[in-house]
């Protein structure tokens, strides 16, 4: 079985010189859709709570998208000997649409999360599902992907700015999102050279061989189980926090901080009767809405310059690379407590506060592609232990995430509830 796997992967690499432009176009539109809705709920987090008035639980908007991460990816795992990659590409596909629709026809903010909740499921599996499937194609298809992903924050908040300005209203916003589904299957089954029948028919051989080969090796190392874990937690860990708490102050500064940002006409949820604003607003059912684009936006337009930052600080990699990750840890930690001032003391002006929004996203998106970095090719890890490496590094993101979303639910429900 190892030798059909081998012989697949010979197959697709063969065809490169011919396949090769066509296959970095498909993996990056798989990866740019793959993430777009994920960064279109996160760019309309204010709009779904104000929604439903339920602004001061901005913070699990965040935690919905990744909260399932775990259990998506653990399913792709067990699919690995039971479905192939083009059946599990249509499952994601599904739920991308569910999801879509779910946050489009919820009448309930409970019922949105439920759906955002999908949505996220949808991202995490569609990522491990098509990594795997890179490793059937030549390694440097995977900077496709990446800057698919990458690609996937700025259209993506681009995109839910377009809608707002266009006035479109929620449930609109995400049924014009649906055809990039389409998009996604396309990429795939279109324009990705899949190599035919033949690679068609070894991916579940493949996906075998490589499941017997982990199961042998989790069945002889399982006595020394703990003390590997114990060991990677020391080769990893210091690195893992620093990973975590960056992206709980990112996360924090971002989904919560920004949704208090104030303007001359601030954002105008109250009740009609209790509005200030009345002169400068429109009335949306018994709710002000401003009618200024940059009033009603801000948001949105924060969310931009938050993934632009990332976006610029992923690609970075090949121009430069630091070996030292604590100084980011401070610098983010520093913007922490910035924003969180500025929520309270409202020190800055709006257009002062696109710089340094763009800032936290590039502290970002440099933390995360350096971290992972160091970690593949620091030769303190031993090759078998890299991956547990990695995945711990990932789950301090997720952490760091949840973390985030409940301090947001916290403060907005105590010391910044009326800021």
């Amino acid at each position: 079985m190892a030798g059909e796997a081998g012989e697949s992967e010979r197959l697709i690499s063969r065809q490169r010189p011919r396949s090769f432009v066509r296959n970095w176009i498909a993996f990056f539109l798989l990866g740019t859709v793959n993430n777009l809705t994920f960064v279109i709920i996160n760019s309309a987090a204010k709009t779904i709570v104000r929604d439903y008035h339920k602004e001061s639980l901005i913070g699990l908007i965040p935690w919905a998208s990744v909260a399932l991460s775990f259990v998506a990816r653990g399913a792709n795992t067990l699919l690995l000997d039971r479905a192939t990659y083009a059946q599990r590409i249509i499952a994601n596909a599904v739920l991308m649409v569910v999801g879509l629709l779910g946050v489009a026809f919820a009448n309930s903010f409970w019922l949105s999360l439920v759906a955002i909740l999908i949505s996220g499921a949808s991202s995490s599996f569609g990522e491990s599902c098509t990594l795997g499937y890179l490793r059937l194609y030549p390694s440097t298809l995977v900077n496709a992907w990446s800057s698919g992903t990458g690609m996937a924050g700025v259209g993506g908040s681009a995109l839910y700015l377009l809608y707002s300005f266009a006035n479109l209203s929620l449930r609109d916003s995400f049924l014009y999102t649906l055809p990039w589904v389409a998009v996604y299957l396309i990429s795939f089954f279109v324009i990705l050279d899949r190599s035919g029948d033949q690679v068609a028919a070894n991916e579940p051989r493949a996906a075998r061989d490589l499941q017997v080969q982990e199961a042998e090796e989790t069945h002889k190392d399982i006595e020394n189980w703990k003390r590997r874990l114990m060991r990677c937690i020391r080769l990893s860990g210091n690195i893992s926090l620093q990973l975590l708490l960056v992206y709980f102050f990112e996360y924090v500064i971002s989904a919560g901080c920004a949704a208090k940002v104030f303007t001359p006409l601030r954002d105008c949820h109250f009740k009609v009767k209790e509005c200030t604003l009345y002169d400068h607003c429109t009335v949306s059912g018994d709710s002000c809405v401003p009618k200024n684009s940059l009033d009603r936006n801000t948001y949105a337009i924060l969310a931009f310059c938050y993934q632009f930052g990332v976006l610029i600080s992923r690609s970075s990699l090949q121009l430069v690379k630091f070996p030292k990750v604590w100084f980011m840890t401070a610098l983010q930690c520093m913007n922490f407590v910035l924003w969180m001032c500025q929520d309270q003391f409202k020190m800055m002006d709006v257009w002062e506060l696109f710089p340094l929004m763009v800032f936290v996203g590039l502290l970002g998106g440099a933390m995360y592609v350096n971290v992972f970095y160091l970690l593949l090719h620091d030769p303190r890890i031993p090759t078998k232990d890299r991956e547990l490496c990695i995945n711990l590094a990932a789950f301090a993101i997720t952490i760091g995430i949840t973390l985030a979303s409940a301090f947001v639910v916290l403060i907005d429900s105590t010391a910044f509830k009326d800021k």
